[in-house]
């Protein structure tokens, strides 16, 4: 297997590494790197990866736009961002790479900011006869952060410019009339869940899964990630209050359902009265009798720390009480977790779950065109 080697010549460190083409002849690969020891090995690992991936050797001073970007990520991003900032900046980057400024070397795109304009300006306002989807001017935020941190990335560490182009990119607004002596007033309407409309909700979901995370939400304000998220050593039934500090979601790249922080990572405490209470505690009873109707097909959640990239996932597992006894090696090193919201052989309820009562919502209850489950934070 190839391996990555590098040395210093004066201040400068170079990668090396040998590869064998296809007539058998092994050849020794050296390219200059930069004043850092471990970004230039991270360096010859990416250009190692790009060669075994498309026979193409990685040479810093020959990057396109989009190898910066794959190499920023990696290197910058991967192990310091959110599942969901992730996905906003390795959709903005695949927007890019499948533009042509994308193909374009990094080199020749910092001494020139109006061919950066272009593309910015074009995903705002697509020409004509292209197939661009245009976005909104919220949306292009992540293409100015990816787009930003890759060249001050390759001015630094990999010194492979001299300026950043980035400060001299704007996002254009368009002009719009405005008649400063206009005096008409319109209030911001924000949608809410009407008692009668909350009404219906119970009566459509009654002996549901879909019923509880409902009535939380309505009682506390919490969101769907955080629903799906709580477990039952959240709940303090004598203070009547809720510890809300981790959130369910996704992650795409795995694919695997995990547990992290909540939004902005903002810990806090709710305290809830006698109907919430009168809920939480009816479902408990529930679930303990469900626990003994399924018996041994009755599924219990786990959790176990992985180790991604140097950060620490939280990924959720479920077994039945055959899979414990037939596999205990397996569960042995992961911890139980009992969730406030399951399904009712103890199986998750995610977030997906919680999502899929938005379309049973407006196709079966007159008049509820406008619901999903976020409404019921407001």
């Amino acid at each position: 297997m190839e391996k990555v080697t590098i040395r210093k010549r004066g201040k400068k460190y170079y990668y090396r590494f040998s590869i064998t083409d296809e007539n058998g002849v092994t050849n020794r690969v050296e390219r200059a790197g930069t004043y850092n020891e471990s970004e230039t090995l991270r360096l010859g690992k990416q250009a190692l990866k790009e060669y075994q991936k498309d026979g193409i050797i990685l040479n810093p001073t020959k990057m396109t736009i989009g190898q910066v970007l794959d190499t920023w990520f990696d290197f910058r991003c991967k192990s310091y961002i959110g599942a969901g900032t992730k996905v906003d900046y390795k959709n903005a980057i695949r927007r890019i790479k499948e533009h042509t400024l994308g193909k374009t070397l990094i080199l020749a795109a910092s001494t020139n900011p109006d061919q950066i304009q272009k593309y910015i300006d074009d995903q705002l306002n697509p020409p004509v006869d292209s197939n661009i989807k245009p976005l909104k001017h919220t949306s292009l935020k992540s293409s100015f952060v990816v787009l930003n941190g890759a060249f001050k990335y390759a001015q630094h560490p990999l010194r492979v410019i001299k300026e950043n182009p980035m400060p001299h990119v704007n996002r254009r607004h368009p002009e719009e009339s405005f008649d400063v002596f206009n005096t008409e007033f319109e209030e911001e309407k924000i949608e809410v869940v009407s008692i009668p409309d909350y009404k219906k909700l119970l009566e459509r979901f009654s002996n549901t899964i879909h019923l509880l995370p409902i009535q939380i939400s309505f009682y506390t304000g919490m969101r769907e990630g955080e629903i799906a998220a709580l477990t039952w050593d959240d709940v303090d039934f004598k203070k009547r209050k809720i510890k809300i500090f981790k959130s369910m979601f996704y992650n795409t790249e795995e694919k695997t359902w995990e547990l992290g922080p909540t939004k902005g990572k903002r810990k806090r405490i709710i305290e809830f009265g006698d109907s919430l209470y009168n809920i939480l505690k009816n479902a408990r009873k529930d679930q303990k009798r469900r626990r003994i109707e399924y018996a041994d097909f009755y599924c219990t959640a786990f959790y176990k720390r992985v180790s991604i990239d140097g950060v620490i996932h939280t990924q959720l597992e479920v077994a039945t009480q055959n899979d414990l006894i037939f596999h205990p090696e397996y569960y042995e090193n992961m911890t139980e977790l009992d969730f406030v919201c399951k399904k009712t052989d103890g199986c998750l309820h995610t977030t997906q779950t919680i999502k899929y009562s938005n379309k049973v919502a407006k196709r079966d209850i007159p008049g509820m065109d406008y619901y999903h489950f976020h409404l019921l934070r407001h």
